[in-house]
């Protein structure tokens, strides 16, 4: 399939509406799967990804536009041949941008018209679909199946995606480490921030300027003595954006655009999650992903390059000490342990963007 890891949306920020999902998203026990997508169309894509929360994630090829409705059967998102539209009053585009569910602005709801606005000129996007997430660890620790459906709209063909929740036999494992720095004469600073998705905190003590680069070749970020900036048209901030609850204010993401830059600090750092540093789930062996990061430091070109990589452990295996039996009831403790390495990684990048901005 041609559908990305992960594509990030737009978020808005206002009155409290519901509470945020429960806290059984980070389970790593959990596996959410597609079924179908009924009728199966020649050039829909469909599938489940997951950066700090499950996601759905659409590449449209066709020639006609899709449209994901809500459960009023509201459409909130638009994906076409032309890129992608978000309804701005629609309650359902606002929390499907916020892993953990949160909050919308006033004006929106089933009774307001539709307000349409780009923001990708790309026919791929992805989200948080709550409807992905409810209950899991409820109905699946009572043995009942947990299932979910996603309606969706092609022109006037109705088009459903149906899937399941099921438990694990062995929980994933994530891990990541960098393979290579710049030297010290380059003035960068990096520290990399492990989790399901990897992070990176660069920092630049240099005089000049250092920009790094986005997964598509684009400018990402600009370090300056002076602070550091984003452009809020690269993918790559999109991406991280998404997961950090950033209002992302109606910007369309383009790589070929002109970059848009907007100050996010007065501190020459940052912290972001990377879309080339996430990997995979592993099969029965582990894999490793190899990743680099290229960096501009006063246009001299340089590299910082990790690997991330993913395996397996089977369930037992989390609360069974060496020599010893399995305890069964260990099992949630080290379950909710390996959980809060996701939880922990967005704390830390929320932290990290706050002490740059103290600078």
């Amino acid at each position: 399939m041609r559908v990305r890891a992960v594509v990030a949306t737009a978020l808005a920020i206002g009155s409290v509406v519901g509470a945020p999902a429960a806290a059984h998203e980070v389970d790593p026990t959990v596996r959410t799967v597609i079924d179908d997508v009924a009728p199966d169309v020649p050039g829909l894509h469909v599938e489940v990804a997951t950066s700090v929360t499950t996601q759905l994630v659409v590449a449209n090829d066709t020639a006609q536009v899709l449209e994901v409705l809500d459960d009023e059967g509201q459409p909130f998102v638009r994906i076409g041949p032309d890129g992608v539209e978000a309804n701005l009053a629609a309650a359902a585009w606002y929390l499907a941008n916020q892993p953990f569910g949160g909050t919308v602005p006033a004006g929106t709801g089933p009774d307001e018209p539709p307000r349409w606005a780009r923001v990708s000129a790309e026919s791929t996007w992805g989200w948080f679909d709550h409807r992905l997430h409810a209950t899991a660890v409820t109905v699946l620790g009572e043995g009942r199946p947990s299932t979910f459906e996603v309606p969706m709209r092609l022109g006037d063909r109705r088009v459903v995606v149906r899937g399941h929740l099921e438990r694990r036999t062995t929980v994933p494992r994530f891990a990541a480490a960098l393979r290579s720095v710049p030297d010290p004469s380059t003035q960068l600073q990096v520290q990399l921030l492990e989790g399901r998705a990897p992070g990176l905190f660069v920092r630049y003590l240099g005089a000049g300027e250092a920009t790094v680069e986005g997964a598509d070749g684009e400018p990402f970020l600009r370090l300056r003595p002076s602070g550091a900036e984003v452009n809020r048209r690269s993918p790559t901030w999109l991406f991280s954006a998404q997961a950090r609850g950033e209002d992302l204010g109606g910007v369309v993401a383009d790589p070929a655009a002109p970059p848009e830059w907007v100050s996010v600090g007065t501190s020459p750092s940052y912290a972001w999650l990377d879309p080339r540093a996430l990997i995979a789930e592993a099969g029965d062996q582990a894999v490793e992903h190899p990743w680099v990061v290229p960096v501009l430091v006063d246009g001299r070109r340089v590299e910082v390059a990790g690997t991330s990589t993913a395996s397996v452990t089977p369930l037992e295996d989390l609360a069974r000490a060496p020599g010893e039996e399995t305890d069964r009831r260990w099992v949630p403790w080290a379950v909710g342990l390996a959980a809060l390495g996701t939880v922990g990684l967005v704390l830390l990048l929320l932290l990290g963007r706050r002490v740059a901005a103290r600078g």
